[in-house]
């Protein structure tokens, strides 16, 4: 798609040469003939002559596109998420094939970096607070990061335009070259451009089949039938007949004059058809299984435990539920540091003698009157200087007893351990870490009394889709994530943190748990939808009723299916366009 300088918008084609309508050269010179009869491909002169006549418009057009890509991970607003990040992805569709050939790929990188620097514009300061250090430094350590996720979107976008212009299937292109690019460049945060469609979950149902990079074919496959929808309005505008002339590209001979008709059974829209029945058919499927499934009520408690006072306002809230509830979950860092023999904490001197600074001797609820579920760290080896340090989630039953023990695997980077300490020289200087954590080496699921199987997450794993599956190979029927982020003070690095990890319900079809110190703490069911949740930054208690299912989905047992498929499509048609090439 392009934008002239009088406002009218094209669109352009893969077919090697396209002729002018006869009632066109009907009416012109000879001249204005053979300049009308343009290639598919057009050279780099052609492109940049374009561009001079809509430079304004062309700049509009990118600021527009960096801002709405952006807007939908700055505000928790259904309507708003999803509008700006369709209008967004559809203009970057048309965009990247705007620019110069010689510039094109830089142009992309440049407003794609930007737009995710907005999107994540806590990551200084967050990343100075781990460095202890200035804004200086954590945006110095920043900017590459930026710019790595920046150029996996320029990257999909890029490819995209070189493998079809054809509005047709460029959709169907970009998302193909998106999902692979995802799979491959592995972010610090492990975000997906689809997560955009979480505000509208009867659109992404599918993801227990296909996984959490479906959500960006479901998005790419929107902003093409918008792109569609848009070219057959301005086909019929008095606009498009009067600059015909100045089309830069000619648009595929079997849209031309297309109908209505032509347009609702393009691949887009038949795409999104079945996506939408089999959306009705999963809602009607899973809604019965949850009503078949035993149930269990369970108590949420969020407080922040960096204070003195926040054990004791811990276990107030515990007490004014412990009667009503099966289950008590408290926040990562809620626990005591202990040595990972100890199995007991009934007896207070053993648990003195078996535990380490800070929170030496911690019993988080004496004489407990139902199973609690909360995360701490576990050593082995002196307490001073232990071999190993984990961060582990414990199950403590009605008697005190550490009944079930999870290392966490997935470690935070920068915040956790520092990545390749090994390979460069000083880098773990640069990060002020009082202890580095060593990575657990198995999954497992808890036995409860209650009859639930949790399948126990802590802090960054829950944004690790392989964490959960694998929970779930273990049989988990429940999953629960237990999340201290009070080091973040930004309310958009919790609720991006939330969206991060709110598809783990989905992939898996199972209620998820979120336990979190200062928030999203919430209750997400299996259909990808926020039950209840508790105002961030507070203290306070969610209670709610969760159901325990038992059945695996797709996904979960063949997680790389379609990954590779993206891959294999994408591959295939750069392939096609680099023998058209030669």
């Amino acid at each position: 798609m392009i934008v002239n300088a009088s406002g009218s918008t094209t669109f352009d084609t893969d077919e090697s040469t396209a002729s002018p309508p006869e009632s066109f050269s009907s009416t012109c010179s000879r001249e204005d003939v053979q300049a009308a009869r343009l290639p598919s491909l057009v050279d780099a002169k052609a492109i940049q002559s374009s561009i001079s006549k809509s430079g304004l418009a062309t700049l509009i057009a990118l600021m527009a596109a960096t801002c709405l890509t952006a807007v939908p991970w700055l505000t928790d607003n259904a309507i708003a998420r999803v509008s700006c990040g369709w209008a967004g992805i559809t203009l970057a569709l048309a965009l990247s094939t705007q620019a110069g050939l010689a510039s094109r790929l830089l142009v992309i990188w440049c407003w794609c970096s930007i737009s995710v620097g907005m999107a994540f514009h806590w990551s200084p300061a967050a990343m100075a607070y781990t460095l202890s250090s200035g804004i200086f430094l954590g945006l110095l350590v920043t900017i590459p990061l930026v710019l790595w996720d920046g150029l996996r979107m320029a990257l999909g976008l890029w490819i995209a335009a070189r493998i079809t212009k054809d509005i047709r299937f460029h959709w169907l292109a970009a998302a193909a070259c998106f999902i692979t690019l995802e799979y491959l460049m592995i972010g610090v945060f492990p975000w997906k451009i689809g997560y955009i469609q979480l505000s509208m979950p009867w659109t992404i149902q599918a993801v227990d089949i296909f996984g959490p990079s479906y959500p960006t074919l479901v998005l790419f496959a929107v902003a093409g039938a918008i792109q569609l929808i848009v070219f057959r309005f301005l086909e019929m505008s008095s606009i498009w007949s009067e600059d015909i002339n100045e089309r830069a590209i000619w648009i595929p001979k079997a849209m031309s004059q297309a109908s209505w008709k032509s347009v609702l059974v393009s691949p887009a829209f038949i795409f999104l058809a079945m996506n939408l029945l089999y959306s009705a058919f999963a809602f009607s499927f899973w809604k019965s299984e949850c009503d078949r499934s035993p149930s269990i009520r369970v108590g949420l408690v969020q407080v922040d435990p960096s204070y003195v006072e926040s054990l004791a306002k811990s276990q107030a809230l515990t007490a004014s539920i412990a009667d009503k509830v099966d289950l008590v979950c408290w926040p990562e860092s809620s626990g005591g540091n202990y040595e990972i023999q100890l199995d007991d904490l009934s007896d207070a001197d053993k648990v003195f003698q078996c535990s380490r600074n800070p929170s030496r001797g911690m019993r988080p609820w004496p004489n407990p009157t139902c199973e609690i579920l909360f995360a701490g760290k576990n050593y082995r080896g002196d307490p001073e200087k232990p071999d190993e340090l984990f961060v582990t989630a414990m199950l403590v039953d009605r008697h005190e007893q550490i009944t079930e023990r999870y290392n966490k695997r997935y470690l935070m980077p920068f915040g956790e351990y520092v990545p390749f300490r090994d390979y460069v020289p000083g880098l773990a200087a640069l990060f002020d870490m009082d202890d580095e954590i060593s990575p657990g080496t198995a999954s497992c699921a808890f036995d409860s009394a209650t009859g639930a199987r949790i399948g126990a997450l802590v802090c960054y794993e829950d944004m690790v889709p392989n964490a959960a599956r694998q929970a779930i190979a273990a049989r988990a029927n429940l999953l629960v994530a237990l999340i201290n982020g009070s080091a973040f003070e930004s309310p958009f690095t919790l609720f991006q943190h939330r969206m991060l990890a709110q598809l783990r319900a989905l992939e898996n079809r199972r209620y998820f748990l979120r336990c979190a110190a200062t928030g999203e703490t919430c209750v997400i069911n299996p259909f990808g939808q926020i039950e209840s949740r508790l105002p961030m930054q507070t203290s306070a208690v969610l209670v709610s009723d969760v159901g325990l299912l038992e059945s695996r989905t797709f996904y979960s047992q063949f997680p790389w299916l379609f990954p590779m498929f993206g891959g294999a499509l994408a591959g295939s048609a750069l392939w096609r366009w680099s023998r058209r090439k030669v």
